[in-house]
């Protein structure tokens, strides 16, 4: 199971997802800085990114780390392109 099948099968089941995900929007800009600067160097610091992770950790099967890094790119190319699969993906939603 792909890293975005993860995050998907937990967005349809798990209360901390979307709390995971509400902290994540909120720091959407810090969160995408330290995406960009663990890319480049291979090292992600304690912050924004570990934080999310950490509400996730008890919560799926993978790698909480990844799942929140795919969680901020989702976000951040959905404000780019004004759409964001993430929140619209819930088919219970509409």
């Amino acid at each position: 199971m792909s890293n975005s099948e993860k995050m998907h099968t937990l967005q349809y089941n798990n209360a901390v997802f979307k709390k995971a995900l509400k902290y994540v929007k909120e720091n959407l800009s810090a969160c995408g800085q330290e995406v960009l600067i663990w890319n480049h160097s291979g090292i992600l610091k304690e912050g924004h990114i570990r934080t999310a992770a950490h509400m996730l950790e008890d919560n799926l099967i993978g790698n909480p780390l990844e799942i929140t890094k795919q969680i901020v790119i989702d976000l951040a190319l959905g404000q780019l392109v004004e759409t964001s699969l993430i929140e619209s993906s819930d088919p219970t939603e509409e």
